[in-house]
Order: structure tokens, then sequence, then C-alpha cells
């Protein structure tokens, strides 16, 4: 029964502690549970951002818009896009029990175009407006 307990014991989360750089370079640390995915530390990277002030330095907008910036880890360079926060445990990724992450632009973002949605739905859009056009000439 000891050997069922301990192998019990083995799958509970421990505890992380995540160095975070900042996209102004500034360095936060947390601790979090193993167990916890990245969209974690984007929901922390978020509100700290915005208690330190750094979303109104320059580039500080990518704080505010969802995907707007990577994590990536510092050795070996790993990059985690937005849509791979949500799948990706602190575990996975080697942050037991320590860890550090970077936070970059996303370059690829689709970040909100003024009201009209983001760019994919407004590339997707022309493309079914051409679609469309084409059909009416058949």
């Amino acid at each position: 029964m000891s050997s069922s307990s301990s192998s019990q014991e083995s799958q509970e989360p421990q505890e992380c502690i995540v160095s975070i750089r900042l996209h102004d370079g500034t360095p936060v640390k947390a601790k979090f549970r193993s167990d916890m995915t990245l969209v974690n530390i984007a929901n922390y990277v978020h509100r700290k951002a915005i208690e330190l002030g750094v979303d109104k330095k320059p580039g500080g907008k990518i704080y505010h818009a969802e995907g707007s910036f990577e994590l990536h880890t510092t050795y070996p360079k790993v990059i985690f896009t937005h849509e791979q926060f949500p799948l990706t445990t602190l575990a996975s990724i080697g942050m037991v029990p320590s860890g550090s992450l970077v936070v970059v632009k996303n370059e690829r973002s689709n970040v909100v175009i003024k009201e009209h949605g983001t760019i994919t739905e407004a590339r997707n859009k022309v493309y079914l407006e051409a679609a469309a056009h084409r059909l009416k000439e058949i």
C-alpha cells in the first residue's frame, strides 16, 4: 500500500518557481503548480504588466490583445504560441523546480484591426467575397 501512496505522491503537482522577463526587459518571478499551463503564465503576465505599468511603456500594447505575445524558453530556445498555451503544462517544458520564460511580441499575431476583427477574419472575408464573385460568373 505504501508503493501506491508513493506513486500518488509523485503524481501530485509540484511547485515551480518561474522567472519571466517581460517584453521591456522587466524581470518578475512567481510560484506556480507544475500542472498549470502557459495560459496561467499568460494571465499572470497580463496582470503583472498592468500592475507594474509596463503596459504603458512603448510596445506595452501587447499586454492588452489576446495572442499578441509568445513565451520563449531561454535554453534551449523553444517558442510557444498562444495556440499552444492551453496544451502546455509547466512540468512538460521542464519548469520543475524552476525555469525561465521570456515574453516576446508575436509578429504573426492576429492582432485586432480596429473594430473589424482580426487580420485572419479580414483575409477570410476577402477570400469569401472573391469566391462569391467567381460563383456569380459561372
